[in-house]
């Protein structure tokens, strides 16, 4: 069986494997094989398909020979089909997709991953069949440190001259990345101004394989994709944990655009998939305050929990707009929307009579009133 069960993320994307890169995404697609009509997406590595009911499944392109689209036809809007020829041990098996969509996309990409051959290692194929001096002792342990990282530089460097070239590095920039990433976590932190460049690019292309337009069909299927993306990148990523719980709708613009690179979305776009957080069940949802303050908030940092939690702080201090932004590392205004919907809840109450501004203490008039009814 080519199509095996799939691993999705929680907002229910694929999960792709290291060095992978998804390069289109067709919907109306039905697949020979199982006769269902789902999503296709082609990857650098695999093909995966979500039909309409049912789990995620996905073939490996290793397995695939080579493949045989169907010539356009003159007339008619009749399906077309794409073969794929399967490797030994099945040489005569072969999968057909059709789709009513133009499939020319899909075959062009799937080329290019079948010449790229992106799940073999060129990382130890180059150590099998390279050769040279002997590293020997500190010292040329050390010179093999430095030519490592001048490669990996010089594959960063190069790879951004042009489109061509960085499609085809694609897989050595994300690997070269990643390994400086996990450096940089491991050392201890630092203030210089190279570990800060570093940081910063790093961020930049925090996202492998942004959603686009151009891989999705239809602009319902693009907000729903981006929404889930959006979702997976904020809580994995803990931008809403270390937020507080949640993050102005300018903020989520700016960290999200910077993750995708150069796959920016509009302002626009942003609201529309923000739109589908709820409806979806992705953990996060849109939700404007009474002020007009836009945020996206986690559920698991709600109005109960958060209550609960500045009434602890309280417990200690009484609670200011601004030191509970400086506390949570948030901005004023979410500060604000915290402590009035504590307030509200009866978690805390003001104090505006202390001549140093507002000021917020525990409510405690809940416990006394429970307690006089008690003694009664």
């Amino acid at each position: 069986m080519f199509l095996q069960p799939a691993s999705v993320t929680p907002s229910g994307l694929p999960v792709l494997t290291d060095r992978e890169i998804a390069y289109v995404s067709k919907d109306g697609v039905t697949w020979g094989e199982r006769g269902a009509t789902g999503a296709l997406t082609l990857t650098s590595q695999r093909v995966i398909f979500k039909p309409k009911s049912g789990s995620l499944l996905s073939g490996e392109l290793a397995a695939v020979t080579g493949f045989k689209p169907e010539p356009p036809r003159l007339f008619g809007r009749s399906p077309r089909s794409l073969t794929l020829l399967l490797a030994p041990p099945s040489p005569e098996e072969v999968i057909v997709m059709a789709s009513s969509v133009d499939l020319d996309e899909v075959a062009g990409f799937l080329r290019t991953s079948l010449d790229r051959k992106g799940w073999v290692d060129e990382g130890q194929a180059h150590a099998r069949h390279s050769s040279g001096p002997r590293a020997v002792g500190v010292s040329g342990i050390l010179r093999q440190h430095e030519h490592s990282k001048r490669a990996g530089w010089s594959t960063v460097s190069s790879s951004f001259l042009d489109l061509d070239a960085l499609m085809g590095k694609a897989r050595a920039v994300v690997d070269v990345m990643e390994r400086y990433q996990t450096q940089i976590s491991s050392e201890s932190a630092s203030n210089t101004d190279e570990e800060g460049q570093m940081r910063a690019l790093l961020m930049t292309i925090g996202i492998k394989s942004p959603v686009t337009r151009s891989s999705s069909a239809g602009a319902g299927a693009y907000h729903e994709a981006l929404a889930r993306e959006l979702a997976d990148f904020l809580l994995r990523g803990g931008y809403l944990s270390r937020a507080g719980g949640m993050l102005t709708l300018p903020d989520v613009y700016a960290v999200f655009n910077r993750a995708r690179g150069l796959a920016l979305i509009s302002p626009d776009d942003l609201v529309e998939c923000c739109k589908f957080l709820r409806p979806l069940s992705l953990g996060i949802s849109l939700r404007t305050f009474e002020s007009g303050v836009v945020v996206v908030q986690a559920e698991t940092h709600g109005d109960m929990a958060m209550g609960s939690r500045l009434r602890t702080l309280a417990e200690s201090q009484p609670l200011t707009l601004v030191g509970l932004a400086t506390s949570l590392d948030i901005p004023v205004d979410l500060s604000r929307e915290q402590v009035l919907a504590a307030e509200r809840h009866g978690f805390l109450c003001r104090d505006e009579s202390s001549g140093q501004g507002r000021m917020f203490y525990p409510n405690l008039f809940n416990d006394f009133h429970a307690r006089a009814f008690a003694a009664v």
